[in-house]
């Protein structure tokens, strides 16, 4: 890319980065009041947001013992690259019923590889709708193109909004292999009385492989779950869920999988002052799911495992806010030949320095095995993020990142090949924000 293309671009971009790691770029939250991002909104029935971010950088990926492991030409050499993110977000209220969707696209231009890429593209539109009855409806539907599988295994905190659109996480790509993934959801609630809420969520996902091969082939899963909450206090909540999940899983979709969780739960929830609130929920239970296992590995027809989560939030000033969560369960990750068992922790602090300069602290972890056979694969993997942004104006900023991620499954003969079994990446970002309140009415 030549210093005209790249100077033509700088004069269109710029955006919001806080989530750039998810390829979700977003404002920060609303309780931050920074100058970037802000502008009367709250009374506006119907928004559109469009977003643009230009961003150069350098990743040093690859301790010298896993060079061998990694193809000369691929993805995970590191090296310098140009990064174009785009996106919009759309949001239509009245009443009790909401409509909202959003969409993100991002390209890579390797300069050491002289090639440009696609490594993210997701969209996703949403309904959510409450009637007079206590009774309310929320509907997504998602699609992402080649997702960052792996980061899945990091737990997330926080439940599915509207028009969520999935995580690609291109920073976090470790391959060539190129899919994508279709969540619909649906969720149903009542509340019987003043004081309890009935619930029931209805889940499918399909992940559609590109240039399918005999190890290569789609994958498709759902689940059903049903939740009773009671309000036990004024700020205290406790509930009861049953969760039933069943899919494919495996390179080749050979293996299959159903699973029968009970969990049980508290969530408390108090105001520390008239305009912040904190938060804290813990549910713990126990998982018993059938295999057909695939070939190669132990038959195991039948494996319990204790699970649970417990996550917190804390607005501890009008302007800093700390969230983390720990998570214990079975995960089917796409990219991996066996569902595992993972134990992850996640935290992050976002706030202002001044009106003018946010900051965001993340760090993630996660190990485990594979629940089929515990000789068979097992894993670390662990995830650090630092990001500066300052902001011009309001709807101009300039940032500056630095990334640290690390994984290594210790035994990689069960991965595909292409996959490197284990990787270190460091990775510094600087680029310019633009963010456009396009509608407002």
């Amino acid at each position: 890319m030549n210093l005209a293309i790249r100077a033509l671009l700088v004069a269109v971009v710029l955006l919001a980065f806080r989530d750039y790691a998810t390829a979700q770029v977003t404002m920060p939250p609303a309780s931050t009041q920074g100058l970037f991002g802000s502008g009367p909104a709250a009374d506006a029935n119907t928004t559109l947001d469009l977003r643009v971010s230009l961003i150069e950088g350098y990743d040093s990926d690859v301790p010298r013992q896993l060079v061998s492991t990694i193809d000369p030409v691929g993805l995970q050499t590191g090296g310098f690259s140009t990064l174009f993110d785009a996106g919009a977000s759309y949001a239509w209220r009245r009443n009790k019923t909401g409509i909202a969707a959003n969409a993100t696209s991002v390209l890579r231009h390797y300069a050491d590889l002289g090639s440009t890429k696609s490594v993210g593209h997701s969209a996703g539109i949403g309904l959510n709708a409450e009637t007079l009855g206590g009774t309310g409806l929320v509907v997504n539907q998602s699609a992402a193109f080649t997702p960052g599988y792996l980061f899945g295994l990091f737990p997330t905190v926080g439940e599915l909004e509207p028009g969520d659109s999935g995580m690609t996480a291109p920073d976090y790509a470790v391959s060539d292999f190129e899919s994508y993934t279709y969540t619909t959801t649906m969720a149903l609630s009542h509340n019987i009385g003043s004081r309890s809420t009935v619930s029931a969520t209805g889940e499918f996902q399909y992940t559609d492989r590109l240039k399918e091969r005999e190890r290569w082939t789609d994958l498709s899963s759902y689940l059903l779950r049903t939740q009773y909450s009671r309000n036990a206090t004024r700020n205290t909540a406790v509930s009861t869920e049953i969760r039933y999940r069943s899919g494919v899983f495996g390179y080749g979709g050979d293996g299959h999988s159903n699973e029968l969780a009970l969990n049980i739960g508290v969530d408390f929830s108090r105001p520390i002052s008239a305009t912040r609130r904190t938060s804290f929920s813990v549910r713990l239970g126990l998982s018993a799911a059938n295999y057909k296992a695939i070939p190669g590995l132990a038959d195991f027809q039948r494996q319990r495992q204790a699970v649970g989560d417990v996550s917190f939030s804390y607005p501890f000033n009008q302007t800093w806010v700390a969230t983390a969560g720990v998570r214990r369960g079975l995960e089917y990750v796409a990219d991996l030949p066996t569902p595992v068992v993972s134990n992850g922790a996640t935290a992050s602090v976002i706030g202002l320095l001044t009106r003018r300069v946010d900051v965001v602290f993340s760090a993630a972890y996660a190990t485990g095995e594979s629940a089929l056979n515990r000789n068979a694969l097992f894993f670390d993997t662990y995830t650090a993020d630092v990001r500066l942004r300052y902001a011009v104006s309001r709807m101009f900023a300039l940032f500056g990142e630095y990334l640290y991620y690390y994984y290594d499954f210790q035994n990689g003969a069960l991965l595909l090949a292409g996959m490197p079994p284990g990787l270190e990446r460091n990775g510094v970002r600087a680029g310019l924000t633009l963010w456009m309140p396009a509608l407002r009415r």
